[in-house]
């Protein structure tokens, strides 16, 4: 499902509604939202940023004359980041594609202990073996993702395979409340038909 607009912008529920301010949503997920200026050199003009996503290697805000502008600013840009995730938007009244049974692939980190959950080129979480003086070695996990309705950001698990299931256990919820879905057997950038 393409972003679309609500009102009122759910990140500051104190503020009144306004038609200075929007949130952009994909199905029950907030990934960003609009501002109009008022005052200063910029004032009438249009902010967007993409807050949901904790990427740091795309273009997430920008500042357009108008909001179908900013719209547009945001839609390429939350595009693109779906190209390089291999990701798509599921089309309302189309059947969800069927959701693999794969674990993420894991791509080393940084340091020897720890392996990023993988999506495309993105890193959608991580596992890493962990050395506590109380517990000993562990395995602990996490997503980056704001959570599902249900579910943590992080947990243990008793080893890498399982650590691994549930960043992807989380990262396919998530897919579903954002309306998304894998290009499993796809190409990057072609688009599921």
């Amino acid at each position: 499902m393409p972003l679309r607009l609500v009102r009122p912008h759910l990140r500051n529920r104190a503020r009144e509604p306004s038609d200075r301010h929007w949130s952009a949503v994909t199905g029950d997920f907030e990934l960003g939202g609009f501002s109009q200026h008022e005052g200063g050199p910029r004032e009438g003009q249009w902010s967007w940023s993409i807050y949901a996503l904790y990427d740091h290697s795309f273009l997430k805000h920008g500042s357009e004359p108008t909001l179908p502008e900013a719209m547009q600013a945001m839609s390429a840009a939350w595009r693109g980041w779906l190209k390089r995730a291999r990701l798509f938007e599921v089309v309302a009244g189309h059947p969800r594609p069927q959701r693999s049974d794969d674990p993420l692939p894991l791509a080393p980190g940084s340091r020897n202990n720890r392996w990023f959950a993988m999506c495309g080129e993105i890193d959608m979480g991580y596992v890493e073996l962990a050395h506590d003086l109380h517990c000993g070695e562990y395995w602990k996990w996490g997503f980056y993702k704001p959570p599902p309705k249900q579910g943590a950001l992080w947990g243990i698990a008793n080893n890498q395979a399982e650590a691994a299931t549930e960043v992807t256990r989380r990262f396919r919820d998530w897919l579903e409340m954002t309306d998304l879905a894998e290009c499993i057997g796809l190409q990057a950038g072609q688009q599921a038909t």
